[in-house]
């Protein structure tokens, strides 16, 4: 009799390149695929803020929905759960008497949490990691030794870590029959204006590296504010793992190839990089980043003055810059990072207010959330965080007249929305 386990899709909701994928394969393991919808998502966080917004749980399940119909292509089936996410594993599996789960490992104290509790419970947990750059089991040291400064893990990285390239296309035999069902999960009305799907990311890949070639000037418009192919816009399917950086970094090296590397492809890599630095920052100090000190331990005074807030939210803000960008997040849940830069600092040392209000304000509206890179780039520009210099606080009117001299990023929001 075949062996059997429990696929527990987590961020990486993709068929390419997914390492638990390739372990069931290679090891002839049947699978069983189960995603649970977190519950936890529909609590509050800072602020008493729901800790996900609509637009961001329809990004989730479009996702899920479009990995569900390539399953089912292949005569199997994601089952998809909206419930507690250790009960239900549990649940299934005592159902399905399959007492093996196969996970892929994702940093923050809950993720941690979840997998401790199966385990307490007599369930084998085998977790890969699939979701990172460089994976812990590759780099030079260990990710409790990484340094809290990116520069410095830059350097060690460029000095001791050889690349490696592992892309895999392997696929297991799928369980056609297990008595268990999906839950209906609702959504109401939202404005994604990104098409979700694996599909979608890799033909979003072609376009950007070689239909396009517009990776060949990154480093100059990546900070510009209008349009999508000012930056690669992959992190949406980033986030919930429907491309892996595995797979990006094949198509930058392939790009490299084919047409020379230069400042630009060097940065793309660089701004990869920050993404795994974030992640380990999240395993070596867990909990610390959602402290008010953070993980520098940090005295700050902040207010929480309920209206200010509001207003920052809501883009009515006396800055109009701050403004624009805030509705722009509203609406589509997106956000550039030079006006993700600026108005957490607006938020933070012009207002006054909380960084862990806004960072929760980011969690429940960006499609890209990312609980390491969410958490760690608020911190960071608090003075809390990684940023080695006391805080990180943007004149305002001066990013305007640099990134938007003319008012068209401006214009466009303010007064088409």
């Amino acid at each position: 009799m075949a062996a059997k386990a429990i696929l527990w899709f987590r961020n990486n909701l993709r068929l390419n390149d997914n390492r638990c994928l390739h372990y069931a394969a290679v090891n002839k393991i049947e699978v069983l695929p189960v995603y649970v919808l977190d519950e936890r998502l529909t609590h509050t966080s800072f602020a008493n803020l729901p800790r996900c917004g609509e637009n961001r749980k329809a990004w989730i399940l479009e996702n899920l929905k479009s990995l569900q119909k390539e399953i089912r292509a292949l005569e199997g089936d994601l089952y998809i759960k909206n419930r507690n996410i250790v009960e239900t594993l549990k649940e299934v599996a005592s159902k399905t008497q399959i007492k093996t789960i196969i996970t892929n490992y994702e940093p923050g104290y809950e993720e941690e949490d979840d997998v401790r509790r199966l385990q307490q419970s007599g369930l084998k947990l085998i977790v890969l990691s699939d979701n990172f750059l460089i994976a812990p089991e590759h780099l030079p040291i260990t990710p409790e030794q990484v340094p809290s400064v990116f520069t410095d893990f830059r350097h060690k990285i460029e000095k001791h870590y050889s690349e490696q390239l592992f892309i895999s296309d392997l696929l297991p035999k799928f369980i056609t029959s297990s008595g268990i069902t999906s839950d209906e999960v609702k959504i109401e009305n939202t404005s994604l204006i990104i098409e979700a799907g694996e599909n979608a990311a890799i033909k979003r890949l072609k376009y950007y590296f070689f239909e396009s070639k517009l990776v060949e000037k990154y480093k100059e418009t990546r900070n510009e504010l209008l349009g999508t192919d000012f930056s690669s816009h992959f992190s949406p399917w980033l986030a919930l793992g429907v491309i892996s950086p595995q797979t990006i970094l094949k198509y930058l090296r392939e790009y490299e190839k084919h047409y020379g590397a230069n400042d630009s492809t060097y940065w793309f890599w660089f701004e990869l990089l920050w993404r795994d630095f974030f992640r380990y920052q999240m395993i070596k100090h867990g909990r610390l980043f959602f402290l008010k000190e953070g993980i520098r331990n940090k005295s700050m005074i902040f207010n929480q003055n309920e209206l200010l807030f509001k207003q920052w939210m809501n883009g009515e803000t006396p800055e109009p810059f701050v403004n624009a960008n805030m509705i722009e997040l509203k609406h589509i849940g997106f956000m550039s990072n030079r006006g993700r830069q600026n108005v957490a600092s607006y938020l933070i040392h012009d207002l006054g207010i909380d960084w862990r209000w806004g960072a929760a304000y980011f969690e429940m509206q960006l499609l890209d959330y990312d609980v390491s890179s969410n958490w760690g780039n608020w911190a960071y520009i608090a003075g809390v965080g990684n940023d080695p210099r006391p805080f990180r606080k943007f004149n305002i009117k001066k990013q305007q007249e640099l990134y938007d001299p003319e008012c068209k990023y401006i214009n466009y929001w303010l007064n088409n929305n």
